[in-house]
């Protein structure tokens, strides 16, 4: 979802969507599994437990497995989807897109970077800072620069297989508060060091917060003053 949302076009790059027709039985995975490391069918059909003859294995590879290797190979080095997972990735981002609270950061066919006008839009940015003599770095989601104003958003996407509307409790459960205050100081640190921008108020971090089953539209949650 954050791909999708913030740098569309390396999406291909990093994932693949396993979209066969028929997935394999778990023998013809295993023989697949042993395929795919040695290219030797023999092996493969060692490795696979069959007890029909090696030629009736292979041809049935060919009608039932050899799609599903050739997925496999086009995968190679990349995170695979399965198709209906891919499916829910699109719904999330398609919610996020035409929210009516979430549309205005990830513009439709714009993803307006840098020297977009007085609204900025950052995407996964990266800030390498210091902080009591460690060196950091924090990558955001998104970070909103509002010229006109001088203000600063720092956001981050969550997606979440539970309602959006018990966010609150995870953002205790897994110390979304720390994240918050980490990238807050980030981002300080990141304006401070920048002549144009040293006179910018930082703004309290958000969080958008999107199903993935698209019960509820996407919200948005902004930390406190005590969060932070």
């Amino acid at each position: 979802v954050d791909c999708l949302l913030t740098t569309p076009d390396d999406f291909h790059s990093e994932f693949y969507v396993m979209n066969v027709k028929k997935m394999p039985t778990d023998m013809m995975t295993k023989y697949i599994d042993e395929l795919f490391i040695s290219e030797d069918h023999d092996k493969a059909y060692l490795a696979s437990g069959y007890k029909s003859k090696p030629e009736t294995i292979k041809a049935k590879y060919e009608e039932e497995g050899k799609e599903y290797y050739e997925a496999r190979k086009d995968s190679r080095g990349k995170t695979i989807l399965a198709y209906n997972e891919y499916e829910h990735i699109q719904m999330a981002v398609n919610q996020v897109k035409e929210g009516e609270f979430t549309r205005e950061y990830f513009p439709i066919g714009s993803a307006n970077p840098i020297g977009g006008g007085t609204i900025q839009r950052l995407y996964q940015f990266p800030i390498y800072w210091e902080t009591k003599g460690h060196a950091c770095k924090s990558l955001l989601d998104l970070l909103v620069i509002d010229h006109e104003n001088k203000e600063i958003f720092p956001i981050d996407l969550k997606t979440t297989g539970k309602s959006a509307l018990s966010f609150r409790s995870a953002f205790v459960k897994w110390k979304y508060y720390l994240q918050a205050s980490f990238y807050t100081e980030a981002v300080n640190f990141w304006k401070n060091n920048d002549t144009d921008l040293v006179d910018y108020t930082v703004k309290n971090f958000k969080f958008i917060v999107v199903e993935t089953e698209g019960l509820n539209p996407p919200i948005i949650y902004e930390t406190s003053d005590a969060d932070l």
